[in-house]
């Protein structure tokens, strides 16, 4: 007696599990190509799990990760580090990129603008002049030498 022709009362699996498994033979043997079951595919999208990720100031939020483990972030928080926030150092002036200070540098030592009208915040009062003031600063010079 073959294992093909045993009588159903000695098989130790129901019928309708042998008419599921004979469909899925006769499923994969009509098409040549295929080698796995079309009835385990796997999902299209990952299962998604919320990680609470807590900064070290404590500020805390919630990221979706298909990883179902816990995350450690070592990363360096920027919102309360000197080297990434520069107005923790105790700089008033808000010089972010140091660039007030390389133009305080270049031109701090320019004397001499503080007699400007724009300066001062606006125009001379004409009244408050001489008018010797009023006269050299209307006549204009020509071309040559000053005359003494």
């Amino acid at each position: 007696m073959s294992s093909f022709t045993r009588p159903l009362a000695l098989c130790t699996r129901s019928t309708s599990h042998l008419r599921v498994a004979m469909a899925i033979r006769q499923k994969s043997s009509s098409t040549a190509a295929s080698t796995t079951s079309t009835d385990h595919s796997r999902p299209r999208f990952p299962e998604l799990f919320d990680q609470t990720i807590v900064l070290s100031n404590g500020a805390t939020f919630t990221l979706r990760t298909p990883s179902p483990r816990a995350q450690i972030r070592l990363t360096r928080d920027t919102r309360n580090h000197p080297l990434w926030n520069p107005e923790m150092r105790g700089n008033a002036t808000g010089d972010d990129s140091g660039q007030l200070s390389r133009f305080a540098k270049k031109f701090g030592d320019m004397d001499g603008f503080d007699d400007l009208d724009f300066a001062d915040g606006g125009d001379v009062d004409r009244k408050t002049l001489t008018a010797k003031q009023i006269a050299q600063a209307t006549t204009t010079s020509g071309k040559g030498k000053k005359k003494k």
